[in-house]
């Protein structure tokens, strides 16, 4: 991968184009993707996932995958080494809470303000199985005993029925961070892609270098997590190794220090706004704006800022 240089930032940001549609057949479906929760949508939603995947989901899933109408932002990074790959996984368990409160971005939920900064995140993460932060797994064996168990004991069909917020990705050869919300600008996507990709690129340098890390507890992390969920970035977090609070603004300064050495070597500076989605939405809606205002103010963001379709 070459560096992302000045000079080749420019010309990668102006070839940016919309992907061409892809046609599916039965029985997946066809959907329209937005950002993270429609506000207009309710508890009843008929739309499934499209992967071939409808009538397994709806078996195994019921409500959790009828309920599911949410949108996230991935990054895939790949890592040489089936155990360097779950250790970068581990070292990244507790940045999560981190770059959730950074990407918050869905206030809305069932057509209704759920006072929270991602309700994505609650939506999800509290309904659909295998979800959230994994545990500490160590090396590649624990993690592959443990899909084996799931398969075995007629869990899951295959591994990508593993919904956590990070995951080893064997298929593509990746780490595949998965906590973010969708972004509604074009800017938010490309600053929080590179953040995402700087951090997995930062904890293998650390897994490499044999820096001094101990995993927390699960029960610590879930705390930020709820933390970002409710908050996102104007409540605090906690630094876990000094047990105190910070201010959860301070989270992107924080993770820019931490991956200093792998953004030097990949020409990488990510660039977010003063305020992110959720903020912006908040500070509408404490303002008295109605839901339908707030959210087409979103729309319009997303509209004025991603490249549109061209018409042949």
């Amino acid at each position: 991968m070459p560096p992302l240089t000045d000079e080749v930032l420019p010309r990668l940001k102006a070839s940016r184009l919309p992907l061409p549609p892809v046609t599916v057949d039965e029985p997946a479906l066809a959907m329209t993707i937005g950002i993270n929760t429609s506000p207009l949508a309710g508890r009843s939603g008929d739309k499934l996932t499209a992967r071939l995947l409808r009538s397994r989901l709806d078996q195994e899933l019921g409500y959790a995958v009828w309920r599911n109408n949410t949108w996230s932002l991935h990054a895939h990074v790949g890592v040489r080494g089936a155990d360097r790959v779950v250790r970068v996984c581990d070292r990244l368990r507790p940045v999560l809470p981190l770059l959730l409160a950074i990407s918050a971005n869905s206030p809305y939920l069932d057509g209704r303000d759920s006072r929270l900064h991602s309700a994505r995140t609650e939506s999800f993460t509290r309904v659909f199985p295998r979800c959230g932060v994994p545990d500490a797994f160590g090396g590649w064996q624990a993690f592959a005993d443990y899909v084996d168990f799931l398969i075995r004991t007629n869990s899951i069909i295959e591994y990508t029925q593993v919904w956590w917020s990070i995951r080893p990705h064997p298929t593509f050869g990746t780490v595949e961070v998965r906590i973010c919300d969708a972004q509604s600008t074009a800017a938010e996507s490309e600053g929080l892609s590179a953040l995402m990709v700087a951090c997995i690129a930062q904890a293998a340098r650390d897994v490499d270098e044999g820096r001094p890390f101990e995993d927390p507890a699960p029960r610590l992390i879930e705390e930020n997590l709820w933390r970002a969920t409710r908050y996102g970035l104007d409540g605090r977090l906690i630094d876990l190794e000094r047990a105190e609070e910070y201010p959860a603004h301070e989270a992107l300064a924080r993770l820019l220090a931490w991956t200093a050495p792998a953004r030097a070597a990949l020409g990488l500076e990510p660039a977010l706004g003063e305020l992110n989605g959720a903020q912006r939405q908040r500070r509408m809606i404490d303002a008295g704006a109605g839901m339908e205002e707030v959210f087409a103010a979103a729309v319009r963001e997303t509209r004025e800022t991603y490249v549109q379709e061209v018409a042949a």
